[in-house]
């Protein structure tokens, strides 16, 4: 009997050997991604953060606003094309191309036009530079004194208001608070007759003609984003329709805020061709466009994902930890938003009641407890799991907080992962739809070393070694997924069926 079961064993071996040799597959690694690396994105690349106004829903009285809209997501607005009658506008994510970037901040311009303002709300026997004008007030959303028609756009409003700025309605506190003030060089018009004026420092601003030909090593495009894709802008709806501008998706004029070289009430623009016009309009020109531009501060982002949500979407509340991949296409950021009681009362926070080092074997699970997460829709306790470096390897969300502020997260350390230190980054985040900017605490960090396991990988029937019984269960349980593994420790790799990156594993391990 002996004799027959070895060689039993024996050809159970052989065939696990040849499959093994056919495949030759391995447990893929995590792929490691670093917001602060400039690698991860390019000139040219897409960003979304913040809202507006965009995408017509349809006309008020015919149709109902569409269902799951509800009254943040919308405004009502006439329709100029329709002879004023009353339409819905989507408040829609804000579409936005990398200029540039470096370690510490990503230049982001608008990819649409997003509104029509004239350069200074009217002509002045005063001089009108950058400086001076009430669109640098409007997009900053300044006092009455910071230009000189003293008209004031300090208001904040909830909701979006057409007599609040441009910052105020497209950003949260917290996406505004990540904004850096840059400062600006206001040169002479390109005849050099006409002042510029003083530099400034704002958050939010218009190109200069400077900028837009390519002067100096700050915008250069690098390929394969081009001079024509970045002059050459569309309207939305909302500027087409609402504001009087070209038709949607046709291009348009936009504004610069270089000085126009017919005189000191004129504003260099780009055409509709994507040409710079140097001569400029009229300073109260009500139908020239507005293409906003800023620089986000990178140390005010935890990490980029793809602006789908597909990565986070694979996170489920509770489930298991999912591999962070780098973004391919668009991307959106999870923006720090601590909570402050009265300058975020909208933010994130938890208390870790033991932030003390933790050890673990691959496959088993670590508990933290924490209290005071900020509750709300979307919300939950988050984790990164980070290597020596400061890479994020993998992503989890293990705990809710819609109602819940006090618990404990558990995840399971990826069976796969080698041994080592790592960091586990946990935080209360808020994950919103696609194309929306996600928001995150502060991270608490956590000191992980992953060691060997108590039962080598393979080890089925954990009886402490890797051998022919623990091979004999597994191709019993292989091709099988879900329920119908007879043993759930056959699934090594957790992938949820049992294949040749299980059974690898397995023979790596063999006799160990």
């Amino acid at each position: 009997m002996k004799q027959r079961r070895k060689g039993r064993m024996s050809r159970i071996l052989v065939l696990a050997l040849l499959v093994f040799l056919l495949t030759g597959l391995l447990s893929p690694a995590s792929a490691a991604v670093n917001i602060g690396d400039p690698a991860v994105l390019h000139n040219g690349d897409t960003v979304y953060y913040g809202m507006y106004p965009q995408a017509t829903l349809g006309k008020v009285g015919v149709a109902q606003a569409p269902a799951g809209i509800v009254g943040k997501d919308y405004i009502i607005a006439q329709n100029s094309e329709d002879n004023d009658a009353d339409y819905y506008y989507a408040i829609e994510p804000i579409e936005w191309r990398v200029l540039a970037r470096n370690s510490n901040e990503l230049m982001l311009l608008s990819e649409k036009n997003l509104d029509i303002q004239p350069y200074h709300m009217t002509q002045t026997a005063t001089p009108v530079t950058w400086e001076g004008s009430t669109v640098r007030s409007w997009l900053n959303g300044y006092v009455g004194d910071s230009n000189i028609a003293n008209q004031d756009y300090s208001a904040f409003a909830d909701n979006y208001s057409d007599s609040a700025s441009f910052s105020s309605n497209a950003f949260k506190a917290a996406e505004r608070a990540a904004i850096l003030q840059t400062s600006l060089v206001n040169a002479s018009s390109n005849d050099g007759l006409v002042s510029g004026g003083n530099g400034t420092n704002d958050q939010i601003f218009l190109l200069s003609l400077a900028d837009i030909q390519w002067s100096s090593g700050y915008f250069v495009p690098a390929p394969p984003y081009t001079i024509t894709d970045l002059l050459v802008a569309v309207n939305t709806a909302f500027v087409g329709e609402v504001r009087g501008g070209y038709s949607e998706d046709d291009s348009d004029y936009w504004w610069l805020r270089t000085p126009g070289n017919h005189g000191n009430q004129f504003a260099a623009i780009v055409t509709d061709n994507g040409s710079p016009g140097t001569n400029g309009f009229a300073v109260n020109d009500d139908e020239t466009c507005i293409r906003p531009a800023f620089n986000l501060d990178l140390s005010s982002v935890l990490f980029s994902s793809d602006a789908s949500g597909t990565m986070k979407s694979g996170a489920t509340v509770g489930g298991d930890l999912v591999d962070v991949a780098d973004p391919t296409g668009a991307v959106k950021m999870t923006v720090l938003s601590d909570y402050n009681a009265n300058a975020n009362p909208t933010g994130l926070g938890l208390t870790v009641t033991d932030t003390s080092a933790r050890t673990a074997a691959p496959g088993a699970t670590v508990d933290i407890a924490y209290t005071g997460a900020q509750t709300g829709a979307n919300r939950s306790v988050s984790v990164l799991l980070c290597d020596s470096v400061g890479d994020l390897l993998y992503y989890g969300r293990p705990a809710d907080c819609a109602t819940t502020a006090s618990g404990t997260a558990s995840f399971t350390v990826p069976s796969t992962l080698p041994a080592g230190s790592y960091t586990i980054k946990i935080f209360n985040e808020e994950v919103n739809a696609a194309n929306y900017t996600d928001f995150a605490s502060t991270p608490q960090s956590i000191s992980l070393t992953v060691g060997a396991s108590q039962n080598k990988l393979g080890d089925v029937d954990q009886n402490g070694v890797v051998d022919a019984a623990d091979l004999s269960v597994l191709l019993g349980d292989f091709n099988k997924s879900g329920s119908a593994i007879s043993n759930p420790r056959s699934d090594i790799d957790g992938n949820g069926i049992v294949d040749a990156g299980d059974l690898s594993i397995l023979l790596a391990n063999f006799n160990t």
